[in-house]
């Protein structure tokens, strides 16, 4: 164990040069986006304790699949000194960097994909300088954990009636020797969708509202990632809200949440064991998901060693003091997040959902078959991906107990 760890943080902006022309994710197909409502991001903090560096970065995007995360990591030009985790908001109203919501003709599924080349390379090299700016600004730190129960009346919800609904918000703040605030990451459950489907405009939406809001009260710089949001945990709106309500229920969840965990700062004991650890898996995840097949021969889902039954993903374990990171590829139902951090041994520890790669809903399999969760099977690699990930979970703790 060291007894000094360093951190270092960096935005920069990832908004398309040219906003308009961009299919949009998250909803339907053929949503070409008009304007910006609001900028997207690539929030990154670095940490280092000793000979472990990571670098962990948060982009305004729906998704990323695991090559563009490879592509970020080489672009960014650490070496393997390095380790560089690349997680999205998953923000409902950003440009297609999957390729599923592209074209199509009788809107079942996209005939070629959403993705823009050119928006892509822009996007690799946004995040990849993120990394550099963070790890540049390294500088002696220190840290506290905290966990906040945020109701969910108001704030979130789960849609299956009676599903369970992970309404904790871990935190963590950075600060420098002088006590000057670097970075607060935090990680909270809901899906960014709460523009809706008809909404032509980008943005972040509440994630990077929370984001500034927190910069602003704070300092430094936020990062949000999102926890155990599938299933479907989104905003406690009304579906039919007019749109011209939509915008403001945004801006107000950001700025409460960011409230919150500026009231709950003071009261924060900073931890004593400053020890950064990592721990990864990459492993063989089983697909069995017709539309997923179908998009890897359309040349829709372009990306190494996807075969006819599985494709190569990751997961990580990041130890800071007396916190854990766990990251998977995909949307974690709060009852799969409740058996992964069950395997887990620390005293705050947090899923970050859409971690180095983005398939889909991942759900305990008692959930797969039944008729209340018909979309989330049908946008799921397969049932069998509750005991990958448990196994793999596991793995991780034993590796970095």
């Amino acid at each position: 164990m060291f007894s000094t760890m360093h951190a270092g943080a960096a935005v920069v902006e990832i908004t398309p040069p040219n906003p308009r022309g961009h299919y949009l994710s998250g909803f339907g197909f053929n949503r070409i986006s008009e304007s910006v409502r609001d900028p997207l991001y690539a929030r990154a903090v670095a940490l280092r304790n000793g000979e472990t560096t990571l670098v962990l970065v948060a982009l305004d995007l729906t998704g990323l699949m695991r090559d563009d995360v490879l592509r970020i990591r080489e672009k960014a030009g650490m070496g393997e000194d390095v380790t560089i985790l690349v997680a999205s908001t998953h923000s409902h109203a950003a440009p297609d960097t999957m390729g599923y919501w592209g074209p199509s003709i009788v809107g079942l599924f996209p005939y070629k994909t959403g993705k823009d080349p050119h928006y892509m390379n822009f996007l690799h090299e946004q995040a990849a300088e993120s990394v550099r700016q963070a790890v540049e600004n390294l500088t002696p730190a220190k840290g506290k954990w905290f966990t906040l129960e945020i109701p969910p009346v108001g704030y979130h919800e789960n849609i299956h009636p009676g599903a369970a609904l992970d309404s904790k918000m871990r935190v963590l703040a950075l600060r420098d020797e002088e006590n000057r605030p670097l970075a607060t990451v935090a990680d909270w459950a809901c899906h960014p969708e709460m523009l809706w489907e008809r909404n032509k405009r980008i943005s972040s939406d509440f994630a990077g509202r929370f984001c500034t809001e927190l910069e602003t009260l704070v300092g430094g710089t936020a990062v949000f990632f999102n926890g155990a949001l599938g299933g479907m945990v989104s905003g406690d709106l009304a579906m039919d809200l007019p749109d011209e309500e939509r915008g403001p229920f945004i801006d107000w969840l950001g700025r409460r949440l960011a409230e919150r965990v500026y009231e709950a700062l003071p009261e924060a004991s900073t931890f004593e064991s400053y020890d950064v650890r990592h721990a990864e898996t990459t492993f063989e995840m089983t697909v069995t998901n017709r539309r997923f097949l179908l998009g890897r021969k359309l040349g829709i889902f372009k990306r190494e060693n996807f075969t006819d039954s599985s494709l190569t993903t990751e997961c990580h374990l990041v130890r800071i003091g007396p916190g854990a990171l766990l990251t998977i590829p995909g949307e974690a139902l709060p009852e799969l997040s409740e058996k992964l951090l069950g395997e887990i041994d620390s005293e705050i520890s947090a899923v970050v959902s859409l971690g180095c790669d983005e398939l889909g809903y991942l759900l305990p399999e008692a959930l797969f078959s039944t008729k209340e969760y018909r979309y989330e099977a049908s946008m799921s690699p397969s049932a069998k991906a509750e005991g990958e990930l448990v196994t793999q979970a596991g793995k991780l703790q034993e590796m970095l107990p």
